[in-house]
Formats: C-alpha cells, sequence, structure tokens
C-alpha cells in the first residue's frame, strides 16, 4: 500500500511540474490495474480540467487559432466530465466545485 501512495503522489508530481501527458499515461495505466479505484479516475479529471483551463487561457491570447484551441479545450473539459463520472461510478464523493467547473 505504501509503494501505491508513494507512486500516486509521483504522479502528482509529474503533473505539477507541467508533465502533464506523462502523467496522464500513469494514471491511466492505474487506473487500467484498478478500475474500482476512484482516485485515479479523479485525478485523471482534474489533470483534462487543469488542460481545458491552459487552453481557454491561451486561446483568449491567440486571435490566430482560437477556433482550434477552443476546440482542443473542449475535448479535455469532455474528458474531465468523463473521468469525473467514472470516479463517482467507483464510488467517489461529489465534488460541488468540481461540478460547477464542468458545467
Amino acid at each position: 500500500m505504501n509503494a501505491l501512495i508513494a507512486s500516486s503522489n509521483e504522479i502528482a508530481a509529474l503533473a505539477e511540474m507541467g508533465w502533464r501527458e506523462a502523467a496522464l499515461k500513469q494514471y491511466e495505466k492505474a487506473y487500467e490495474l484498478d478500475q474500482k479505484n476512484p482516485d485515479s479516475a479523479f485525478n485523471l479529471a482534474l489533470i483534462y480540467l487543469t488542460m481545458y483551463s491552459d487552453a481557454m487561457k491561451d486561446a483568449s491570447k491567440d486571435h490566430e487559432n482560437r477556433g482550434i484551441i477552443r476546440a482542443q479545450a473542449n475535448k479535455y473539459k469532455r474528458a474531465a466530465k468523463e473521468w469525473y463520472d467514472c470516479a463517482k461510478s467507483c464510488g467517489a464523493a461529489a465534488d460541488p466545485e468540481l461540478e460547477r467547473l464542468l458545467k
């Protein structure tokens, strides 16, 4: 169990350092190994929501590519919602703030 907690902390550190793609792959792998544990799905939702937020900020700055960036941002938001729903179906408690952000 301690190895699992350490691994989860290491994945979270990857995401915090901006290595979101690496963190996504690791959380997806963790989810594949234990599809009843809501933590991996919830963390995937958080990473995708962060990617959505970052993309929307980029869209506001890049007028030339705004449509393309917003389309990608919306894909991130849909992925965040899917993973959040998955986490709840695995037993995670509802998170009102996350639900507000995903509307």
